[in-house]
């Protein structure tokens, strides 16, 4: 067992221009900063057991945390110095984000695959990003409006039906100053405090999530199973997908539960000289049944080789469409008699013979 853990923190100048002081008419030099700095947070903490990752069957068992965050401001200032006194405006740009991730990985043997994540807190910020203004007397800042008209505000949200299904909320918002009708003023990002934001919020009491995954495969069968749950939740999660193939008796099921919807699928060939076919169901919640079959009988003779097909197709609130018929051919191919019937689109059915 690898215990492994990383605390880094890294204070770091991203950008700084050397002033620049232009010459105005009224003699006052004016000056021009722009400066940068950020820092940046990664946590890594956990243990690690990976001696049996590289041998048959393969086992993995990784339980950590990992929280990045990191902030970064950019100020420009242009102000006016009088010697005995200066004056200005100030602009701060800040970007934020703060993330976290705790959870547990382990495989047994190839086959198992437990994996358990906890929820974030109540409030995660991904990113915020932002921009104010001030005007600066001396080493005095007060902050400004600018141009207050106008102002745009924009929120949007993942909504209830992803919440219901995760438990999570995602919401972006956006605030800016629409200066673009007005015919004075600075232009943009000049125009005024701007601010953006994407930010995930909790909404259920549940504690984690919890992904199971079974693989079972041989000679006879191969077994897949997926399940999810969210223990703790006051809605009920628990997914469970599961599907089985039968190789001697050429079978797939598939069964999906959802507390909202279930679905089961099967799935059945037979190939064999005188006979092909595939035949497929789905059913809905245990009452809505769609099915699909189609075979095709072969009667093979020295001289003549008849094909029988059978398709049909079974639908919820419709007739059922359906193709019979036979195709007969005269060795080697010197003549051809078909007669074909497609019935339940319409009220007659439609017919194809040959001559």
């Amino acid at each position: 067992m690898r215990i492994l853990v990383i605390f880094i923190c890294i204070s770091i100048s991203l950008l700084r221009v050397p002033s620049m002081i232009i010459p105005s008419v009224a003699g006052l030099p004016i000056h021009f900063d722009v400066n940068g700095t950020g820092t940046v947070d990664l946590v890594l903490s956990g243990k690690m057991d990976l001696r049996k990752l590289g041998s048959s069957p393969r086992s993995l068992d990784i339980d950590g945390e990992v929280r990045p965050s990191a902030a970064i401001e950019i100020t420009g200032t242009m102000f006016v110095d009088a010697m005995v006194t200066k004056t200005g405006l100030r602009m701060r740009n800040t970007l934020h984000t703060s993330t976290a991730l705790k959870g547990r990985v382990q495989l047994e043997r190839g086959q198992l695959l437990n994996m358990e994540f906890e929820t974030p807190q109540d409030k995660m910020e991904i990113f915020s990003a932002g921009s104010k203004f001030f005007i600066i007397h001396n080493d005095v800042e007060k902050e400004q409006a600018m141009m207050a008209d106008n102002r745009q505000e924009y929120k949007v949200c993942s909504g209830g039906q992803l919440a219901t299904i995760f438990g999570m909320e995602m919401c972006g918002e956006l605030s800016f100053p629409n200066a673009s009708m007005a015919t004075t003023g600075p232009y943009f990002p000049l125009t005024g405090p701007t601010s953006g934001s994407l930010t995930l919020y909790k909404k259920d009491s549940h504690k984690s999530y919890k992904i199971f995954v079974k693989r079972v495969e041989n000679k006879k069968a191969s077994i897949a199973q997926i399940s999810l749950n969210t223990p703790g939740s006051k809605t009920d999660r628990a997914i469970l997908m599961e599907v089985n193939v039968n190789y001697p008796k050429q079978t797939l099921d598939a069964i999906m539960r959802t507390p909202w919807k279930k679905g089961a699928v099967r799935a059945v060939t037979i190939n064999k000289d005188n006979l092909k076919s595939f035949t497929g169901s789905v059913v809905i919640d245990d009452e809505d049944t769609y099915a699909f079959t189609s075979e095709v009988k072969v009667d093979k003779t020295k001289n003549q080789l008849q094909l029988s097909p059978v398709i049909e197709v079974r639908r919820v609130g419709a007739d059922n469409v359906q193709v019979t018929g036979y195709l007969t051919f005269m060795t080697p191919f010197k003549s051809a008699d078909i007669d074909l019937s497609l019935s339940g689109l319409s009220k007659m059915p439609y017919n194809v013979k040959s001559e």
